[in-house]
């Protein structure tokens, strides 16, 4: 099982790699003195573009390894990146620091999400821009599991919990936050998701699935929220 596990693993490395290559060719355009702060940045991928889009890039993760990775990879190919080793319940910068706050996947992983919030909140300057995705708890994996018995139902294992949009934003607006946008996209099929992550290495099996988007509705797999300060 180790063995498939790693394999897996470095398969979707290579998926990655390949992601990495094109944002890397991508023109940088001039500093803008704008700071953004990627919340669970893990390799950082999201940061690349950031970068070049002329943005002082700051990411924080819970795995050493994996900032001590993308540290390497960032000083590489010469990426002006701060990685802080932390977690969301205690971000590690002063109140009001940042422009833009992304946090994508994350707060499903923490055990108490509104505290990861309020420190969201704190560190974003008055009127700036979270970009947040969560898991839609109506996805068909999810629903399906539930509905057999499974003890952890979710669509991965670490996750404490899923989301309706009616929950996130009820969060979000505790602690302040002002929705401006928000938007159900994706689609988790109701067995074999890591495979399809195994196949999608080579082939967009995720950008076929999301035509079921259209045909299949509200069993999304993801809720995007844009929200302000």
């Amino acid at each position: 099982m180790n063995i498939i596990r790693k394999k897996y693993h470095k398969l979707l490395h290579l998926k990655d790699l390949k992601i990495y290559s094109k944002l890397l060719r991508l023109p940088q355009k001039p500093n803008n003195s704008k700071k953004i702060l990627d919340v669970g940045c893990s390799s950082g991928r999201d940061l690349i573009k950031k970068f070049k889009d002329g943005y002082d890039c700051y990411g924080f993760d819970t795995d050493k390894k994996t900032i001590l990775d993308a540290s390497k990879f960032f000083k590489k190919n010469n990426i002006k990146c701060k990685f802080v080793c932390s977690n969301g319940m205690n971000i590690p910068f002063r109140n009001e620091t940042f422009d833009e706050i992304l946090c994508n996947n994350v707060i499903e992983h923490v055990e108490d999400d509104e505290k990861c919030i309020k420190e969201i909140y704190r560190t974003l300057k008055r009127n700036g821009r979270l970009q947040m995705f969560v898991p839609d708890k109506r996805n068909l994996y999810t629903v399906f599991h539930q509905k057999l018995g499974f003890k952890n139902y979710y669509t991965d294992k670490t996750h404490f919990k899923e989301y309706n949009k009616n929950e996130i934003s009820e969060k979000l607006g505790k602690s302040g936050f002002k929705i401006l946008n928000l938007r159900l996209t994706g689609f988790f099929p109701p067995f074999g998701l890591k495979l399809c992550h195994f196949i999608d290495a080579w082939l967009p099996v995720f950008s076929f699935l999301n035509l079921f988007n259209y045909i299949i509705e509200n069993h999304n797999s993801q809720i995007e929220i844009i929200a302000s300060k």
